[in-house]
């Protein structure tokens, strides 16, 4: 491991499900970003706050395993044999990209798939990782990836319950804060305040230019119409939405 730093922040969710907003609150609080990030466009007018080193990377990683974001089943046997050298290459990306900054947000939704492999590796970069995750309802994920990629009801609920559920996996093997996007448009700080409780990271949420910015940037989220769910992706979403529920209750080791 090379010299300690500080906290790297990993953010976990779905696409569509706000880790983009998430990111640049983190960021305007003090979490550093990259320079090359992904840029913003008509899907995501303020900013996608994404590194492109580790959308490289992580596209890499599913394409060695024969999948992609939208496809994401792969061999947990072939990630097993790939291991060590996914955490080489992810610390190299980690070091590169980041430099000597102290405290980091790493955002990619593909980081979902692989968040143990991104956590192995902000260690060997010298970081202490900390899960965050962010969830937002999938009626109202699976409408904007209809709206971005004509994708199914059925395909986008069942992606987000298959990143929901490696999500959640990832927050019971390391602990983490979860957080919800809604509530996160509506009351930003106390979204927030979860990270510190669960992780122990300290951001200063009194400081008035970046809450004056962050009043700026998020505006309430819009409720979604129902989605339409099969019944078998209709009960997957609802497995993972009680999950989620259940960790924010607190609920989640009972």
């Amino acid at each position: 491991m090379s010299v300690g730093r500080g906290d790297a922040i990993l953010i976990l969710g779905m696409h569509r499900s706000g880790t983009s907003a998430l990111t640049r609150v983190l960021n305007l609080l003090g979490a550093d970003l990259p320079e090359d990030l992904l840029g913003a466009n008509a899907f995501n007018p303020t900013g996608y706050w994404e590194p492109r080193a580790v959308i490289a990377c992580n596209e890499a990683f599913l394409a060695e395993l024969g999948a992609t974001w939208d496809a994401p089943a792969f061999d947990p046997e072939k990630l097993a044999a790939r291991r060590d050298d996914m955490v080489a290459r992810a610390a190299d990306v980690l070091a590169k990209a980041y430099g000597d900054a102290e405290l980091i947000a790493v955002k990619d939704p593909r980081c979902t798939l692989f968040a143990e492999i991104w956590a192995e590796a902000a260690e060997r970069a010298g970081y202490r990782p900390r899960f965050v995750a962010i969830s937002r309802s999938a009626d109202a994920v699976a409408q904007s990836l209809y709206r971005r990629d004509a994708m199914s009801a059925d395909q986008a609920g069942a992606l987000w319950s298959g990143y929901g559920a490696a999500a959640l996996t990832a927050l019971a093997e390391r602990g983490g804060a979860l957080l919800d996007y809604d509530a996160m448009t509506r009351d930003w700080r106390s979204e927030i305040a979860r990270i510190d409780a669960a992780e122990g990271v300290a951001l200063d949420l009194d400081d008035k230019a970046a809450a004056e910015a962050i009043d700026a940037f998020l505006s309430p989220a819009n409720a979604a119409p129902e989605a339409g769910f099969g019944p078998r992706v209709a009960g997957w979403v609802q497995a993972i939405g009680e999950i989620y529920a259940a960790h924010r209750a607190g609920k989640h080791n009972a």
